[in-house]
């Protein structure tokens, strides 16, 4: 599970991310609701090959003090590539600082400033 701090959170099972896996795997994301259960808990995201392979991502906005549950799961084949190991990546992103139209910072095509 995650707690959320307010900004942008991100979790993967993919190399970009600084996740991995052996098998074709699939992200729930549910946000905790208030109820004793996390069964009962409303899925607000899923994710099921990220970047053309068989990892996944979610990136999702938080709420400080929220909980995140993260499942991981198998899909779409056969059993023996429905399972197997991954290393889940947790990220936060940070907002730019000048996240407000009106001090919004121009940048042209190319620019990584």
């Amino acid at each position: 599970s995650y707690v959320g701090d307010g900004g942008t959170a991100g979790v993967s099972t993919c190399s970009e991310f600084g996740g991995s896996s052996n098998y074709n795997t699939y992200l729930r994301l549910y946000e905790d609701d208030g109820t004793s259960s996390c069964e009962s808990w409303p899925v607000i995201a899923v994710n099921d090959n990220s970047f053309g392979s068989l990892c996944s991502t979610i990136l999702f906005p938080t709420t400080d003090g929220s909980s995140y549950l993260i499942r991981v799961g198998g899909c779409c084949t056969t059993d023996s590539t429905r399972r197997g190991n991954f290393e889940l990546a947790l990220v936060s992103l940070a907002p730019p600082a000048n996240d407000v139209c009106a001090d919004a910072t121009a940048i042209s095509l190319g620019s990584v400033t």
